[in-house]
């Protein structure tokens, strides 16, 4: 192998004498003689992020001056990605730096652009690194020699499919020389893709670590719960000849079950923790750490958070087979199922499915749990491309023009839309309609204009982006009802108590404990509340107080329209910066008050939202010609309410 004798001693001190298959295979045809791009192809713990490593660190021992650029799609994956090569690297003297957007509210995690200039390795998220790009920062990324992008089946995303190849273009765009490395475990079509990314397919089925997989049918969900306790107790008793303890990861469908299934199995002895989106990072971290040093026998997770789960388990249990009120995929089953077992750790992994016959998560459901078991034990993952959407395209198009400061040429832009997978559209048309709204100007070079930089920059589509401005040119919605449109606050649950009265009076069969579901919003009665006797006098006067504080409006369609929702917003909010409120007290309001639990994670996140949502109407806002003076008015209030959320 053509590898730096110090990365060579490196990987041996780590134990690591012998390639696996799929870095032998790519390292074989040409990944380091000839730097070809590739697809690597290859289950979970079969080595495909050595592969990138290997490549990548091979150039930076060469050339510090040069990068490698490992892009990821959600947080969790960034942090553990972090920490794996700050521990690895360091001795080879290389600068790892994160780019994950900053924090705004959680302590110890900031952000700078000043750091990438002499970072060696630069780990990032999708939006984070196109953040950069967007805002017509390119250069400070200076020269990428190799770019991996982790979980490439993130593609058929229909939500973030066409960012991400539209980011893909915009780096190819800009770095041509670079070689590109694309990581996954789950993809239809690999060999189309492969084409279409102009890259080798390296492809290796066969796992590292075994896999053995049991259905076992439920007759409710008490017998799963048995279950789970039993195997993950049994797992945890037993050391593998690695000299690690059997660790679990037990997926649900919803972060309240994760925290309920948690507590469960702890009440019986069986140390877990829950894991999902919507702890904090340090909450998050802490988790990971507990797990790394098998403090704790497993963690229970939802299946959102399956790319980010990189912890060493020896089996996976499926306590269900959705993902929130919907079936999981076949690629979201196998990314989930590749969990379990890890090399040099367990010689045999294993995975669990607990299925109740005739079981669904809502009525809207068509098939039940073991039906869906059988067609992902034997499904096809679907190919990669998307629907064709002309929004996503312009606003990918809109974006890629939006990093030239200077203008570029219609030679640099048709080598973008050629680099495009989906790129079903006519390059003419589609431009001439952004030239046609005023987001790209032609002087000599194709520009962004003001408003077209600052769409970009937001994150919005084109046509939503529209909508605002078409809101305020008519003046319909004040400037904050617009930003508390722009990314509802989603994760909103009754707390334990409130469901355990419920649970006495109504039937649960199909009841949600999301705040805003309508089984919920069915009790938003007074007089049906009051005539109820079987509910206590607490629940009563709860329910009262949620319809004169939230669900107070005149709307015909009471409570079901969207004024609720915006109430709640609005309060929190108002908690925020005219009370000065932590996010813990926030939470501890909520709760306390309104029996409403919302997870810390999720009320950082949101109040970041509500952040760069602030500003994204700001800059489109000053886009617009002839604004009202109202308008102008709320416009000059933003720094003020942006730093009271900051806190």
């Amino acid at each position: 192998m053509k590898v730096p004798n110090a990365l060579k001693k490196l990987l041996k001190d780590l134990n690591i004498h012998t390639l696996l298959p799929i870095q032998a295979i790519s390292v074989d045809r040409g990944l380091l003689r000839e730097y070809k791009n590739q697809l690597i192809m290859a289950p979970t713990s079969g080595g495909k992020t050595l592969v990138g490593e290997i490549a990548g660190v091979s150039k930076l021992l060469k050339d510090k001056r040069d990068k490698m650029l490992y892009l990821v799609p959600i947080v969790a994956l960034a942090n553990i990605r972090e920490l794996e090569f700050k521990e690895k690297y360091r001795k080879l003297d290389l600068k790892v730096v994160k780019k994950v957007g900053e924090s705004l509210l959680e302590k110890g995690v900031k952000d700078s652009l000043e750091d990438l200039r002499d970072a060696n390795i630069v780990i990032g998220t999708y939006e984070a690194i196109d953040y950069i790009l967007r805002s017509g920062n390119k250069n400070v990324l200076g020269k990428v020699s190799t770019i991996i992008i982790d979980e490439i089946q993130t593609l058929i995303d229909p939500e973030r499919g066409f960012l991400l190849d539209g980011l893909i273009a915009r780096l190819k765009s800009i770095n041509r020389d670079a070689q590109y490395l694309y990581l996954s475990a789950t993809i239809g079509e690999p060999e189309i893709l492969a084409k279409k990314l102009e890259c080798q397919l390296i492809r290796y089925t066969n796992r590292p670590v075994p896999v053995e997989r049991h259905l076992i049918l439920c007759q409710n969900e008490k017998v799963k719960e048995q279950y789970i306790e039993k195997l993950v107790r049994a797992a945890f008793s037993i050391r593998s000849e690695f000299g690690y303890k059997g660790q679990s990861i037990v997926f649900t469908n919803t972060r309240k079950k994760c925290e309920s299934l948690a507590e469960y199995l702890r009440n019986r002895g069986v140390w877990v923790k829950a894991y999902h989106s919507g702890l904090t990072n340090e909450e998050r971290k802490r988790v990971e750490v507990e797990f790394q040093s098998q403090s704790i026998a497993g963690v229970v997770a939802t299946a959102a958070l399956a790319a980010g789960v990189d912890l060493p388990a020896s089996q996976v249990i499926f306590e269900s087979l959705a993902m929130g009120i919907n079936w999981l995929t076949v690629a979201d089953f196998e990314q989930m199922l590749g969990r379990a077992g890890r090399l040099k750790k367990h010689k045999l992994g294993r995975a669990y499915l607990l299925v109740q016959p005739e079981k669904i998560y809502s009525p809207k459901m068509e098939t039940t749990e073991e039906n869906i078991a059988v067609r992902l034990l034997n499904g096809k993952i679907r190919d990669f491309e998307l629907t064709p959407n002309e929004d996503k395209s312009l606003t990918e198009l809109l974006a890629f023009i939006s990093m030239y400061k200077q203008g570029t040429s219609w030679k640099i832009l048709h080598e973008f839309y050629d680099y495009l997978i989906n790129g079903s559209y006519e390059l003419n048309s589609v431009f001439g309609k952004l030239f046609e709204r005023n987001l790209i100007k032609e002087n000599g070079a194709l520009q962004p204009t003001e408003l077209g930089t600052a769409i970009a920059k937001s994150f919005l589509t084109v046509e939503q982006s529209f909508d605002i401005i078409h809101m305020i040119k008519k003046k319909t919605h004040s400037i904050k009802e617009i930003v508390l449109e722009l990314k509802p606050l989603k994760n909103i649950y009754l707390s334990k108590a409130v469901v355990a009265d419920l649970s006495k009076n109504v039937n649960m069969k199909y009841f949600s404990n999301n705040f805003f579901s309508s089984s919920v919003l069915s009790l938003m009665d007074a007089n049906y509340i009051k005539k109820r006797s079987k509910f206590s006098r607490e629940f009563i006067n709860l329910v009262l107080r949620w319809i004169n504080d939230i669900f107070n409006c005149k709307c015909e369609e009471n409570p079901y329209c969207d004024c609720g929702r915006l109430n709640l917003e609005k309060k929190i909010l108002e908690l925020r910066i005219n009370e000065g409120m932590s996010v813990n007290e926030i939470h501890d309001y909520l709760e306390g008050y309104y029996q409403i639990l919302i997870f810390k994670g999720d009320l950082i996140d949101y109040l970041e939202s509500l952040i760069y949502s602030f500003e994204s109407i700001k800059n489109i806002a000053q886009g617009i010609s002839y604004l009202d003076q109202s308008y102008q008015k709320e416009l000059e209030e933003i720094p003020n309410i942006v730093e009271k959320i900051k806190g």
